[in-house]
């Protein structure tokens, strides 16, 4: 085996390098970019280093031993010359060493990674971990037979440590499929479990994690702060323990795969010494993990009774509970062997089958699979081949990001949209419609799991044995690729990339005939112009083009030939001052992304030509320019204005946006007023208003006989909003289905014509502490299905002692502590935490 000695001197390198920048040193700012790199390269090395240390032999280590040796020798002599080091001719030097050495060990790491991967048994995917995404939702009307294992777990959280431990660990043991996560869900959104805990967090831990991923995303949670910013493991160290002080917390380590791994050991010593008390829950397939974290309880999770399995097939299957007219199907859900997602998958490949094709499914050799060795896939295979073939063909596409990606609606159906996947036979039906509706199917036949719906845009994901399938039948047209990898030659026309830097790479190995490149890097990574453009000048076919994170000063002009592109994301980019004029050439440009984009401050005159721009959003520090060109995209569908801070007014601007669906209007400080001319937007379906701090929007009903189509209406963080703007929602009385209303500080009354918008079927108040009372005559509103109140104490109040009020909606959620004799209550939490996107 290797010697452990390499993670001390990478250790070693990082502290002296910080030792160096805290003095200052006057070198030329090639040498101190390159010195940063090195930094951070040697930050994620350690990954490869701690999997070579215990698994590769000596001999495969010495190129890379005598690398960092050089690192270290060449950082102490530049440590000792550093006044010397201020000339010009001695700075260049070391800067070329430098880089020679940081490439040499950046290509040895990466090999070393790949050959890990080819050792591992199943599909694997190197990715980087900050797009690992947490979410905590689960729909307890899909769970069936697990509410005695959330009592033992939740026991075993709750008891008292009888030896007096810092930390215990429970962990839940299973086989894939068989519900792990979706216990471990129910156990973190008890009530019990806020009421026991300071915090709770909730980490989905990838296959390659390191300590410092663990400490980052801890550090997160704890404390609401950006990790990204936090370089060294030994400064995040202190910061965590400060941060989890005399805190008493629950912590959820998700997809925890690898044995004897001296991470997870470590982090549980880390959490010893910072916390009063913690609960950590480990959800593992491996009994092994359990023993070497020094679990206290471990709870091995079974397969679902016959009786449970069965009306969970029904639910999906029929869409209703199990009754004794489905008695020819029992010998089949049997075979499921009471894994719920086998289950689930039998019901949908029920519900799509004619009775013609059911046989061959009862018959099928994928049982003996399941039955014997627990192998799930053959059967997710033929569930994925029921598809129709535009289904299929938008799954796969879903490879190209990492295992445990939550997808934003928006951005993935914009993304098919651009590789033209989208068809319908009827000419009528907006493209973005279209999308909504494969999504919709794809939700229905259990594909994409964690499902939550925002109003106006979901989030989801896919089950990992289902990115496992798709990642395989998409092989030989998607790819994920480390660019500090040679390969042999890449023939697939789809390609998203990992193990981003600058450099001359030409990237010979790559067809000139790409049709998609998506780069997303978090942390952000510095590039210079002349590497996009080697993108942008050699792939002329491509017609979707993701560079979000990276960081360049300059679009290069090269941009403009790209005639088939469809789909630009230049997102938090924060160098980026100017849009370039070549932008305007892109005639089939039909999604524009510049969302982060804090410090661009000039747009192209004539963004009017962008003719099938359908789908924009912008932060920006233009005041007036913007104005001019918006009122001329008139094909656009969807725009999203975000920390626009010196955006004024946009009244007489709007009008001309005729095909507008979906307006956002967020962190955009300086607007008072809502545009007067927004009431032209016929086409105008959901209006989303969020974080701006002096927004009045109080809107006047005029004698108009104009009719709005508003069907969402959502506000946020309005702290200077005393009313709701009657113009827009009353003259949507006949289309507003949902309405949201939270963290509105000063708003104390609701107006009396709420009652007039008699198609509103849900209606949410949240963190309204003002809010006393809702007005009389809710009854009038007989389509109202679900009114959810929470963190709204005085109005939670207010609604039982006038329950006759509200008494016709069927479900009905207050705050738990005021409303305990309310027929039906939720108490359910959705946590989505994302890292490099910002979502609104």
């Amino acid at each position: 085996m290797g010697d452990p000695v390499l993670s001390s001197i990478a250790t070693n390198i990082l502290e002296t390098i910080t030792e160096l920048e805290s003095k200052k040193p006057c070198f030329l700012r090639n040498l101190r970019r390159e010195i940063k790199k090195l930094q951070g390269m040697v930050s994620m090395v350690k990954v490869a280093l701690l999997y070579a240390e215990t698994q590769l032999p000596q001999n495969r280590l010495e190129d890379s031993a005598m690398m960092l040796i050089a690192a270290e020798d060449m950082l102490h002599k530049l440590a000792s010359d550093r006044p010397q080091v201020c000339n010009f001719i001695l700075s260049f030097i070391f800067y070329r060493k430098i880089m020679w050495i940081r490439k040499r060990l950046d290509g040895m790491a990466a090999t070393i990674m790949r050959d890990r991967d080819q050792d591992l048994p199943d599909i694997k995917c190197v990715y980087p971990r900050d797009w690992v995404v947490s979410d905590t939702f689960v729909d307890t009307c899909e769970v069936f037979g697990r509410d005695a294992d959330k009592e033992k777990v939740i026991n075993s959280l709750l008891k008292t440590n009888p030896y007096e431990l810092t930390v215990t660990v429970t962990t839940i043991v299973g086989k894939g499929g068989i519900g792990k996560t979706t216990l471990a869900k129910l156990v973190y959104n008890d009530k019990r479990m806020d009421d026991h805990f300071d915090l709770k967090m909730w980490i989905c831990v990838p296959v390659d994690f390191d300590i410092f991923f663990l400490m980052r995303r801890t550090y997160c949670f704890a404390t609401n702060q950006n990790p990204d910013k936090l370089i060294l493991v030994r400064d995040l160290e202190s910061l965590l323990t400060e941060a989890l002080s005399r805190k008493k917390f629950l912590l959820v380590l998700d997809n925890v795969v690898n044995e004897n791994d001296d991470n997870l050991n470590y982090f549980v010593k880390l959490l010893q010494r910072s916390a009063d008390e913690c609960k950590l829950l480990v959800i593992t397939h491996n009994n092994q993990i359990a023993s070497d974290i020094g679990t206290i309880d471990s709870h091995v999770l079974e397969g679902l009774s016959h009786k449970d399995s069965m009306s969970l097939f029904v639910k999906y299957a029929f869409g209703y509970q199990a009754n004794n007219e489905h008695q020819d199907l029992i010998e089949i859900v049997e075979k499921c062997d009471g894994i719920p997602l086998v289950v689930k998958i039998l019901g949908v490949l029920y519900q799509c089958s004619d009775p013609g094709n059911w046989l061959p499914i009862k018959d099928n050799y994928f049982w003996r699979e399941i039955q014997e060795n627990n192998n799930i896939l053959p059967m997710l295979k033929l569930c994925y081949e029921s598809l129709p073939s535009h289904l299929q063909i938008c799954l796969k596409h879903c490879s190209l990001f990492p295992k445990g990606f939550c997808f934003n609606s928006h951005y993935l159906i914009h993304y098919w949209m651009a590789q033209d996947f989208l068809h319908s036979g009827d000419n009528n039906e907006e493209l973005e419609d279209i999308g909504e509706r494969y999504l919709k199917e794809l939700f229905l036949k259990n594909f994409f799991q964690d499902v939550v719906n925002h109003g106006y845009y979901s989030t989801f994901k896919l089950h990992d044995l289902m990115y496992d399938l798709v990642l395989k039948e998409a092989e030989n047209d998607c790819k994920r690729v480390d660019l500090r990898v040679i390969y042999p030659k890449i023939r697939a026309q789809y390609l998203s990339f990992h193990g981003i830097e600058d450099g001359d790479t030409e990237f010979s190995y790559i067809e000139p005939s790409l049709l998609a490149i998506i780069m997303k890097s978090s942390p952000f990574q510095p590039v210079t112009q002349s590497f996009v453009n080697r993108w942008t000048s050699k792939f002329k076919q491509i017609r979707l083009l993701c560079l979000s994170g990276l960081q360049f000063e300059v679009l290069p002009d090269s941009v403009g030939s790209l005639e088939q592109l469809r789909y630009l994301d230049l997102s938090w980019n924060l160098n980026m001052m100017e849009l370039s004029e070549a932008i305007c050439k892109l005639k089939s440009l039909q999604t524009l992304i510049l969302l982060g984009c804090s410090r661009l401050k000039k747009f192209p005159e004539n963004m009017r030509k962008l003719i099938n721009l359908r789908y924009l959003e912008i932060t920006t520090k233009v005041r007036h320019q913007l104005e001019n060109e918006l009122e001329y995209l008139h094909s656009l569908q969807f725009l999203h204005l975000y920390s626009c801070h010196h955006l004024l007014d946009l009244s007489g601007k709007m009008q001309g946006l005729i095909n507008l669906r979906t307006f956002i209007l967020q962190g955009c400080d300086n607007m008072f007023f809502l545009p007067d001319d927004i009431t032209y937007l016929e086409r105008l379906e959901k209006l989303v208003i969020h974080s701006c701090s002096n927004l009045n929007l109080t809107m006047d009903l005029q004698e108009e006989d104009r009719r709005l189509n508003l069907k969402v209406f959502m506000i946020y963080e309005l702290h200077q909003t005393i009313d709701l703007p009657q113009l827009i929602l009353q003259k949507s009385a006949n289309t507003l289905e949902y309405m949201r209303i939270d963290s509105c500080s000063s708003l104390t009354t609701l107006p009396p014509w709420l009652t007039d918008l008699t198609s509103l079927q849900k209606l949410e108040i949240v963190s309204c502490s003002e809010l006393s009372s809702l007005p009389c005559g809710m009854e009038k509103l007989t389509a109202l299905k679900e009114l959810k109140i929470q963190k709204s104490p005085t109005l939670s109040e207010s609604c039982r002692r006038n329950w006759s009020n509200i008494d016709h909606v069927q479900n009905i959620h207050l705050d738990p502590e005021i409303a305990s004799s309310s027929r039906s209550m939720s108490n359910s939490m959705c946590i989505v935490s994302a890292t490099w996107i910002s979502e609104v």
